[in-house]
């Protein structure tokens, strides 16, 4: 019992609403960013006629797409709790 208290105060002290929303935050922008990489690599992608490439990098654009979404409903979620 003494270590799930002990447990617990860390999670108190450490894990605080503001902590969370700022690890939230900088995942959305970190995932913004691998978006807007992979819509570069797309369109060169385009320029270079490869549609082997092409197919490729669309498939790593929808998939970083999807990670920014993710990111966003749980800042989102994160915002909408501390409101």
């Amino acid at each position: 019992m003494r270590g799930l208290k002990a447990a617990l105060r860390n999670v108190e002290n450490n894990c605080t609403d503001e902590k969370l929303l700022a690890e939230a935050e900088e995942e959305t922008r970190k995932s913004q960013k691998e978006v807007e990489i992979r819509q570069r690599e797309l369109e060169q992608a385009f320029k270079d006629g490869d549609s082997e490439d092409i197919e490729k990098r669309q498939l790593k654009l929808n998939e970083a797409i999807d990670e920014l979404d993710e990111h966003r409903q749980e800042l989102n979620r994160l915002l909408d709790s501390s409101l």
